[in-house]
């Protein structure tokens, strides 16, 4: 089914000889293995599912930090669209206590199905300057550079979130929180993190590169830099598109391209 469905965005995997594809669960499949990666990748899950806030919690990030080379990353895939702030924090917050750096990733540029990428780090360090120049010339799926995906970083020894709870197995918050979330956004009480709340934490962590505090662009060009900081530009003009606000969207697409240098159409690189 996986290669019936996602075969054309898989890039031939089911038929690579370099590839060996496992179908099992996977925190199950770390436990019982030695092997280590040099990335691993958990993708989407509707979070208010049973047995899901498991692989939210600590423990299993620690495996997974134990199942990873030296310089390896952890990619943790979030529906945003599904995610209270507060839940969405609890996460982050878990992965901080596993991982010295945490950055953020747009998956794409909707706001109101959003998806959000958070790469765990073994070492705080800084984005390479020879990939930023490789990625500027390859756009993503979007159409347009990976920088522009960047959303910023979080540090854990700055304790970004605070000192709050995290999610662990003895302790499922995440397990516990996403049903009655879900039924408080439907009672209208809550907001999922997208459209205004989801602008409103993706311009918090901006201003720290507008203001030279995010330490992982430190070896970009300033022409790179422009290109992280354009990013949510684009985004918030995804987002007033959709509310008929014409003129507004209008105003931050030109913002984008005076920031980037990329010429972008609203309808012609993402619609919602």
């Amino acid at each position: 089914a996986a290669d019936d469905y996602f075969g054309d965005y898989s890039n031939g995997l089911f038929y690579d000889p370099r590839a060996r594809v496992i179908a099992e669960d996977g925190r199950n499949y770390l436990r019982g293995t030695a092997a280590v990666f040099d990335v691993i990748i958990s993708d989407l899950f509707v979070p208010w599912k049973a047995g899901i806030g498991g692989l939210y919690s600590v423990e299993h990030y620690q495996s997974v930090r134990s199942h990873l080379q030296a310089e390896g990353i952890f990619m943790q895939w979030l529906p945003a669209y599904q995610l209270s702030t507060d839940s969405f924090e609890t996460i982050t917050r878990t992965l901080l206590a596993v991982f010295p750096q945490v950055t953020v990733w747009r998956g794409d540029f909707s706001s109101r199905t959003p998806v959000i990428g958070l790469i765990g780090h073994l070492t705080p360090g800084v984005f390479n300057r020879n990939i930023a120049g490789l990625t500027r010339r390859r756009p993503t799926a979007s159409g347009l550079p990976l920088l522009t995906h960047y959303v910023g970083s979080f540090l854990a020894d700055e304790k970004p979130l605070g000192n709050g709870a995290i999610n662990s197995d003895d302790r499922p918050l995440i397990e516990f929180q996403m049903p009655i979330n879900q039924r408080q956004i439907k009672a209208g009480h809550q907001q999922w993190l997208a459209g205004d709340a989801l602008m409103a934490f993706m311009s918090g962590l901006q201003q720290r590169m507008v203001a030279g505090e995010d330490t992982f662009l430190a070896a970009l060009s300033k022409a790179d830099k422009a290109l992280a900081i354009a990013g949510l530009y684009f985004h918030k003009a995804q987002w007033l598109q959709t509310q008929g606000r014409i003129s507004a969207a209008e105003l931050q697409l030109a913002k984008f391209q005076e920031s980037s240098g990329v010429e972008a159409l609203l309808s012609g690189v993402m619609t919602e």
